[in-house]
């Protein structure tokens, strides 16, 4: 062997593996709620009426906005030029 490499001392066992901790092998504890009626209705009752409102809003912003009318029935009878 040439003596410019280096050799690298062989290291036997856990080399390659992630150490036993619950963050490395994701066994952390999730949140799991707990969902009841008194939790679950009003989270509905303020959902729906914040859609409501967004849709009552969009309603009547749609009903003031201008719209243009383009009649495209005698296109061919005003040409020019010809």
């Amino acid at each position: 062997m040439p003596d410019d490499i280096p050799r690298l001392p062989r290291q036997r066992g856990k080399k390659n593996q992630p150490k036993d901790t619950a963050w490395k092998q994701q066994n952390l504890p999730a949140l799991r709620p707990h969902y009841d009626v008194t939790s679950a209705i009003p989270v509905t009752l303020i959902t729906g009426l914040a859609t409501l409102a967004m849709g009552i809003a969009l309603y009547f912003g749609h009903n003031g906005s201008l719209e243009q009318e383009v009649v495209y029935t005698n296109c061919y009878e005003n040409r020019t030029g010809k």
